[in-house]
């Protein structure tokens, strides 16, 4: 088989890996703040309007503390969250309706949309491992989009129920897949703008996130032309442009949004906590959940101080979109991310960080203790979301608060301590047990695909 056939069929090979473990081994309830998510491509082709009129039974029965999800103006109801994702979405949820699922069915159509966001964050794993070939050998770009897939929140949080994360991500996964091959045409110009766009209009904090990396790409030999800049500046233009209509005519103002404006001014946690705390807190912290993310800081820094890694102004871009949505999150007065498995707030950023984790793997497998220190680090990263699938329903229950900083308010110890040791072992062993199971069922359908060509490659 060709090279680049071998690819693509690993790329989506892992994505259905991917996907059927966000499906089968993600047995969460799902969160109520996206329902209306979910539900609106229902509303779109049934009622052909963007309102959330249809679903007013199903909002009346809800208890008031869960009404907040909805947002009533005019007489008519919206989604609280962006719902960008649900106008992509619109395609798929058209067979049940052709064949006749019932509208008020909220159950159906929700884990309709969990099965369209697991297919999502699949494609996301698959778009990450294409991209990392070019940065590294077969065996780190496999192993490095697996553990961006399992061992960090695309798992527990991005691929569980249809959100806003997951059409972020996608989008930002297919930027870092098609810049390259300097200096753009004004076709991948314009199709990287637009999903730049697009990424803003999934969830508008990208905007920080994207901004050093649109600089980086007006700098001189980024754009092929005047013709280039043009199409890039349409392609970005688009999805904000439309979403500032919508929020002007629905909220009466181009800034406004679902959110109430008492909920947007909340930036009031001291900078230094929400920074550090972002990477390190013991409950809530990048680096404590999925500790392999430290090759991107390996890799960033070499970036920085070696002229040997290429194209070292991409990774320093890079670099740099991560460090502001970072700095931008951390007065965030819920800079954890609420009560969840994993730490989300940053998740749109994680496709820029694959290619300095690729340089930052070579780097650390060219040291004696390399292999063995990102084999431990992947292990944590797997387990910390598995346990977080096995405990994290029931001490939700709880209603506890959410501690970033004191490890014994932590789920899986709140967990144990509540329902005691035999339960959560077997909570786990259950979470485990089939994580295991269809790993191997995929692993023995497809090993000799999986056989990799090591010859020439030490990393």
């Amino acid at each position: 088989m060709p090279p680049r056939d071998t690819a693509a069929l690993r790329a989506c090979l892992l994505g259905c890996f991917c996907t059927t473990l966000f499906l089968c081994v993600n047995f969460r309830k799902y969160s109520t703040d996206v329902v209306p998510i979910g539900l609106m491509p229902v509303s779109v082709l049934r009622s052909g309007t963007l309102n959330m009129d249809i679903y007013r039974p199903y909002y009346d029965e809800l208890a008031p503390g869960k009404r907040y999800t909805f947002v009533e103006v005019n007489g008519h109801l919206y989604p609280m969250k962006p719902f960008a994702i649900s106008l992509v979405a619109v395609p798929f949820y058209a067979p049940p309706v052709l064949a006749g699922v019932p509208t008020l069915d909220t159950a159906f159509w929700i884990g309709w949309g969990r099965l369209l966001t697991a297919i999502l964050a699949g494609a996301a794993v698959s778009l990450a491992y294409s991209a990392g070939r070019r940065w590294a050998s077969e065996r780190a770009a496999i192993t490095c989009s697996l553990l961006l897939g399992l061992g960090t929140c695309y798992w527990t949080v991005i691929g569980q129920t249809l959100n806003y994360h997951v059409g972020g991500v996608l989008c930002v996964a297919l930027i870092v897949k098609l810049l390259d091959g300097f200096p753009l045409s004004w076709k991948k110009a314009a199709a990287v703008g637009f999903l730049a766009g697009l990424a803003v209009g999934m969830r508008p904090t990208s905007v920080v996130l994207l901004f050093p990396l649109g600089i980086y790409l007006l700098l001189p030999g980024r754009l092929a032309g005047w013709k280039a800049i043009l199409a890039a500046f349409v392609g970005v233009s688009i999805v904000p442009a439309l979403n500032a209509w919508w929020n002007a005519a629905v909220f009466g103002s181009w800034s406004a949004t679902g959110y109430s404006p008492e909920e947007v001014n909340r930036w009031d946690t001291p900078f230094a906590e929400g920074f550090v705390g972002q990477l390190i807190a013991p409950n809530s912290g990048l680096f404590a959940q999925s500790p392999f993310l430290l090759l991107a800081l390996i890799g960033s820094i070499a970036a920085w101080r070696s002229s040997t890694i290429d194209p070292r102004g991409l990774l320093r871009a890079y670099s740099l979109c991560f460090l502001g949505y970072l700095a931008f999150f951390a007065r965030w007065y819920d800079w954890q991310g609420g009560l969840t498995p994993a730490a989300r707030m940053l998740c749109e950023g994680y496709p820029l960080l694959l290619p300095s984790i690729l340089v930052g793997w070579r780097i650390a497998m060219a040291r004696r203790w390399g292999q063995r220190l990102i084999l431990a680090a992947a292990i944590w990263s797997i387990g910390w979301q598995l346990q977080g699938i096995a405990v994290f329903d029931a001490v939700v229950e709880l209603d506890p608060p959410h501690d970033p900083w004191r490890i014994e308010k932590h789920f899986f110890w709140v967990h144990l301590n509540e329902f005691g040791a035999g339960a959560t072992a077997l909570a786990l062993g259950k979470t485990v047990g089939m994580f295991a199971a269809i790993t191997a069922v995929f692993w023995m359908a497809t090993r000799k695909m999986s056989k990799l060509d090591y010859s020439g490659t030490t990393v």
